[in-house]
């Protein structure tokens, strides 16, 4: 059993690496973020095809500060209960 289940682990990194990398490239394309792969050796790496880009550098549209004052305006409800304190 213990053999079936490194191969069980196994088949889940390998889902979970390429939903990963998936996700990353889904992201990478809808906000137009240049990402290139960098392979070294067997391996391979994702960073900036750019390497002066930087996300911080992009501008938030109208839509996006007004979702982030709507998340803090909520989070701002949980202030000062214990819970959460």
């Amino acid at each position: 059993m213990p053999y079936l289940s490194s191969i069980l682990i196994s088949m889940v990194l390998s889902l979970d690496n390429y939903l990963m990398i998936s996700d990353l490239w889904k992201v990478s394309k809808v906000w137009s973020i240049p990402l290139g792969r960098v392979h070294y050796g067997r391996k391979v790496y994702y960073r900036y095809e750019d390497l002066s880009f930087s996300i911080n550098n992009q501008p938030l549209s109208d839509s996006e500060a007004e979702q982030i004052r709507s998340a803090l305006q909520i989070i701002s409800r949980f202030l000062g209960t214990p819970q959460f304190e």
